[in-house]
């Protein structure tokens, strides 16, 4: 039995409407931050982000079914990014997404949310294909 060693499982919202992107080589891709809200122990709400990543028809799928205020589970493998600053090294996580599922919508007046009737849930359709490495900073 193969075991997954780089899992990663989240609930939350979706911070804006998720742009689609395209790679010069026409691959689509969409970046998004997905938020949890807690309680700490103290009384005090504490917000917490995470940058999502999803390629190719995923990413068409997460564009075109997810609307702000959205809540949904995120499944996918956890990457950390290393880039130069002047500062120095930085790293940044984030989460390749492999699927994903809508648990409820925010009403399109931005008020309350409801759960999202039959069960939608999407899946990369090849979870070990690795994303290409370019990124544009424009849409097509």
């Amino acid at each position: 039995m193969h075991l997954a060693h780089n899992l990663v499982q989240l609930a939350g919202r979706i911070g804006l409407q998720a742009p689609l992107y395209f790679l010069s080589d026409g691959t689509p891709f969409v970046r998004l931050r997905l938020y949890q809200d807690e309680v700490d122990g103290s009384g005090r709400s504490v917000s917490h982000s995470f940058s999502i990543t999803a390629w190719g028809k995923l990413a068409e799928a997460l564009h075109q079914k997810v609307r702000r205020g959205d809540r949904l589970f995120v499944q996918g493998k956890l990457r950390v990014l290393t880039y130069q600053q002047p500062g120095g090294k930085q790293l940044r996580p984030e989460v390749q997404l492999t699927s994903f599922h809508v648990l409820e919508r925010r009403d399109k007046g931005g008020g309350a949310c409801t759960p999202y009737g039959a069960a939608q849930t999407c899946r990369q359709a090849d979870p070990g294909q690795s994303p290409p490495r370019e990124i544009p900073k424009n849409n097509k």
